[in-house]
């Protein structure tokens, strides 16, 4: 419950709350309010963010601890299970460049600087799709007080690096496939075993050849474990006309 008192000509809230990892009671306030109404507004939207779970002592937290928390807070169990894939996939670009900045460090250039060197990695449709989701979190960063600004706004996209089609992009080395199964292996087993169906695919495509819409339009009728083989004569397509996905039979030799 929140409590008011004027302190010369502005306003301050002041509320006690337990802190969830020590059980211990604390208080947290603002003031400068220019009247008590003011001072009412900022303390309910304070107290909901309490009961989300954030803790107002957590200033210091680095900016993969914030994604993590605003993760499970605001996305985990009320997006699809590809959505929260693709902003997990997001985030984690940010994260492995700056995410051990702390939240009060952060700045538009340093997150600039971080956009320039992903200008070489990545398209730039896959930039900003990832600034959409880390702008969603900003905003949010910033209705609990952590940021004064949303370091995504007024971004400048650099110029990435245009990839040729060559033989090299439509097949994965040895070192490359090993790579990639050990990542699978930590986020689909590890990190997020709820999506395991994601890691078996990954072993089916490599161990298989087949193409991602021969994958997702296999049945149980078509996988025969005793003999050990997959009956691949289907394809999940897309149609423009319907804007749904359909099942399309392909011409067997």
């Amino acid at each position: 419950m929140a409590s008011f008192r004027k302190r010369g000509n502005t306003w301050e809230y002041r509320i006690r709350y337990t802190d969830r990892k020590t059980g211990k009671s604390r208080e947290t306030s603002k003031g400068g309010f220019s009247t008590k109404a003011e001072a009412r507004h900022a303390a309910a939207e304070a107290e909901q963010s309490l009961k989300r779970g954030y803790d107002p002592g957590t200033g210091d937290q680095t900016l993969r601890e914030y994604f993590d928390w605003w993760f499970v807070h605001y996305k985990k169990g009320s997006v699809s299970g590809n959505t929260e894939v693709n902003i997990t996939n997001h985030l984690g670009r940010i994260t492995e460049d700056i995410g051990n900045v702390r939240m009060k460090d952060l700045n538009r250039p340093m997150y600039q600087q971080m956009m320039n060197r992903m200008g070489s990695k990545y398209a730039k449709s896959t930039l900003q799709r990832m600034n959409t989701t880390a702008s969603e979190a900003f905003r949010d960063a910033i209705e609990l007080g952590l940021l004064y600004f949303n370091p995504v706004e007024r971004v400048k996209y650099p110029k990435t690096a245009k990839r040729s089609k060559t033989s090299k992009d439509k097949f994965l080395e040895l070192e490359e496939v090993k790579a990639l199964l050990m990542a699978a292996e930590r986020k689909w087993r590890v990190e997020k075993p709820e999506y395991a169906q994601y890691l078996y695919m990954t072993y089916l495509l490599i161990g298989t050849g087949m193409r991602i819409g021969e994958c997702c339009a296999l049945t149980l009728d078509d996988i025969d474990l005793e003999s050990g083989q997959v009956n691949i004569d289907k394809t999940m397509i897309y149609s423009k006309e319907t804007l749904k996905y359909h099942v399309k039979e392909t011409n067997q030799e």
